[in-house]
Order: structure tokens, then sequence, then C-alpha cells
């Protein structure tokens, strides 16, 4: 018996981005990946074809996406995001989703990206977007493990940004396939605990991390600025980790350490 083919969400606002999910979807499908296409328009429009209506989106916000035009744009992205989220997420706990891609201009990207970080670590995630490469990103990505695609010029079908959109799907597809894959393996894997260091402290952490790792555990190490704090902090609500610790320099530690 044949295995079901892993399934990708596919995150745009149709009205606007119809033609190059459509396109997304289809490279998907070539790549032996199901397309599962979520429509995230803020505006009622007649571009048909998803698998989630912008309808349901909303819906699941507890609203009416017909309401959203008496909305400003900001509270109507959050409301979309909001029924985005638990869309996804419900598919996904089911099973039934091994990773996402989603496309987008500024707007599309935060609404997008808000909307994909609600998913656990290492599932696949690609965003292709029009601000890729400036420093916005990291207010886009924050502690998650997106990654950003540059469409190069704006997201619209051309032979360069399709181009790009090409590759995305690709790799998205790639790592779908991998990461349903090891799900169904059931891999054991020896327990994680997180060290934090900050400050001159590398040689203490490796010292530890190797005392660590010969009682039979696995390291993974942090560091204390940026995102380090909050990419530990959410492994540990996961329950992704056995243990941490804390490893600061006494000229750099705060008075709280």
């Amino acid at each position: 018996m044949t295995a079901p083919k892993p399934a990708v969400a596919v995150l745009a606002t149709l009205n606007t981005k119809r033609e190059e999910a459509r396109f997304v979807a289809d490279v998907l499908t070539r790549a032996g990946v199901t397309p599962w296409i979520i429509d995230l328009s803020l505006k009622p429009h007649e571009n048909g074809n998803a698998d989630v209506a912008a309808t349901s989106v909303a819906a699941a916000a507890g609203t009416s996406w017909y309401a959203l035009g008496e909305r400003s744009r900001q509270d109507a992205a959050a409301i979309m995001a909001e029924g985005g989220k638990k869309v996804l997420l419900e598919r996904f706990v089911a099973g039934e989703i091994s990773g996402a891609i989603g496309l987008g201009g500024a707007n599309g990207t935060n609404l997008v990206c808000s909307i994909m970080r609600a998913l656990p670590y290492l599932v696949p995630k690609v965003m292709v977007s029009a601000v890729a490469g400036t420093t916005a990103v990291q207010w886009y990505v924050a502690e998650s493990d997106i990654a950003m695609y540059p469409s190069i010029g704006d997201v619209a079908f051309n032979r360069v940004s399709g181009a790009v959109m090409e590759n995305a799907a690709l790799a998205v597809a790639a790592a779908a396939r991998n990461w349903k894959t090891k799900q169904e393996a059931r891999i054991k894997h020896a327990p994680l605990i997180a060290v934090s260091s900050f400050g001159g402290t590398a040689r203490c952490v490796d010292r530890v991390s190797e005392r660590i790792e010969k009682l039979g555990y696995e390291v993974i190490q942090f560091h204390a600025s940026g995102v380090g704090g909050k990419s530990l902090e959410r492994l540990a609500v996961a329950g992704e980790l056995a243990g941490g610790g804390r490893y600061h320099h006494p000229r750099t530690c705060r008075s709280d350490c």
C-alpha cells in the first residue's frame, strides 16, 4: 500500500496573488507533494480555487469575511492571522500538514509569517517575500525557523520571481517529505539539555557540554543575546528539553543572574 503524499499549506492573499499561488501549487504537485491553498485575502473577491476560502478563515476567528471591510487594514489582518493559525494548526495537529510556504510583499509577509510562526520548530516553513532582504526580516521571522526567499522583484509571475518561487516550492517539498519520513520512523533521541551562555564563557560551556554528552545527553547551545533566549524558552514550552543551565561571565552578568 502506497503511503499518502505529504501535504504543504500554501498561504497567500488570492485577491492579489492567485496566479502565483496556483503556480507554487503546481510545482508542489510535480514534486510529489499535495498543495493545500489557504486564502488570506482581507477583501472580498471572486478569485476562487482555494482549498480553504477566506470566508472560512475569518469564520475560524469568529467573524464574517465581509465584515472585514468595516475594519482597518491592521485589524483585518490580525483577524485573518488568528483564523489562519487556527485553521493551519488544526490540520497540523491532525497529522495532515508537513510544511508551509507563503507568498507576499511587506503586508503579506507580516500576515503569513505571523501564521507560520505558530508551527513547531523543524516543521518546514518557507516565505517568498519582496522584503526578505531588509532589516525588517528579524520581526517577521522572530525566534521561529522560517526560511526567507527574496523574490528579487515584486512577488509577481515573471521569469525571475517565478524561478525563485519554483526553487522555494521545490525546497519546501523536499523538506516536507523528509520531515514526514522522520515522523513516521519515530526515531528515539537522547534527552536534550539546553545551555545558555553569555560573555567570555565559551571554553567553560564547551567543557560542560562535553561532560553532559558523556552522561548520555544531547546538548543544544544558545547565546543569551538576540533570539537565543526566546528560542530556548520555546523549546522548553514545547517539552523538547530535559533540562538546562546558564553560564554567564561575571562582568557581563545582570544582577538577576
